[in-house]
């Protein structure tokens, strides 16, 4: 692992989702990384991004440039981001594998949060819920959604009663927001609440199949959310519940996804 300046591995001084007290970037920095033939490049983009702004500091930007313009050009490189906007930096000639959770770029990774401290009992009294707030026009197709056995809100909750309101939730509603993915889809895994991902463009998760355990929605069909769900039968709503266990601790878990990335980084380079 490139040992770089302290400046471009801040700790990000924010926490979201809620409980999220250290996101996948900088848990995966403290891990042990394996020796394969790229080297990590530990950059904190997300932290570095938020805590300048929200990429909108000019000075940081190019300060965050100049370092990655001086890399060496005969190493090959990987690194993960999760920020909205993506890298926000050129990487020019440099070769480098990029993990991302928000931009249609290198490899495409779920959007991860640490799991919230909040159990369930496993009912399913609400058909499908969203808690959120105006952050996309495709969310307002959510929030016009007057049926009573959906729960919308974009007021605030207490976390308990969020992880609550979604673990009792048959589907979860994940729509975009200001990125492209949702962390709500990990967040419903969690509770094996089958994620409902509405988008206009969509984030891959490693090799698996999405609408194996979650439904698509696509832009276009945003003002059909209703009648799409309604579709579903109890045997294809059991086999993606069922799916769902599978799938979590291997995908949507930070260790989960950690070996996915190992895997890729062995294959690459050669090693077994």
């Amino acid at each position: 692992m490139i040992h770089i300046p302290e400046e471009f591995t801040p700790t990000i001084n924010t926490i979201y989702p809620w409980e999220n007290d250290i996101i996948f970037e900088d848990w995966v920095s403290h891990e042990h990384i394996l020796n394969t033939e790229r080297q990590y490049l530990p950059i904190q983009w997300t932290a570095y991004h938020v805590n300048n702004n929200y990429g909108n500091n000019p000075v940081a930007r190019k300060q965050l440039q100049d370092y990655v313009d001086k890399l060496p050009k005969d190493l090959k490189y990987w690194t993960i981001c999760q920020y909205d906007d993506g890298v926000m930096t050129d990487f020019k000639d440099l070769d480098i594998l990029v993990f991302s959770m928000s931009k249609k770029t290198g490899v495409e990774i779920p959007l991860l949060c640490k799991p919230h401290s909040y159990s369930w009992n496993g009912k399913k009294s609400i058909f499908a819920s969203f808690i959120g707030t105006h952050t996309h026009p495709i969310r307002e197709n959510v929030f016009n959604i007057k049926n009573r056995d959906f729960y919308v809100s974009d007021k605030e909750h207490s976390i308990q009663d969020f992880c609550d309101i979604i673990s009792h939730s048959l589907f979860g509603l994940c729509p975009r927001g200001y990125g492209l993915n949702s962390f709500r889809i990990a967040e419903c895994m969690q509770y094996e609440t089958i994620p409902v991902y509405i988008s206009d463009e969509f984030i891959g998760c490693f090799d698996a199949n999405f609408e194996d355990y979650g439904i698509v929605i696509e832009e276009k069909d945003a003002n059909k959310i209703e009648e799409i769900l309604k579709s579903y039968t109890d045997l294809q709503i059991v086999d993606k519940q069922l799916k769902i266990k599978e799938i979590y601790k291997e995908y949507y878990t930070y260790e989960g996804a950690f070996n996915k990335i190992k895997k890729i980084l062995n294959a690459n380079s050669g090693n077994t």
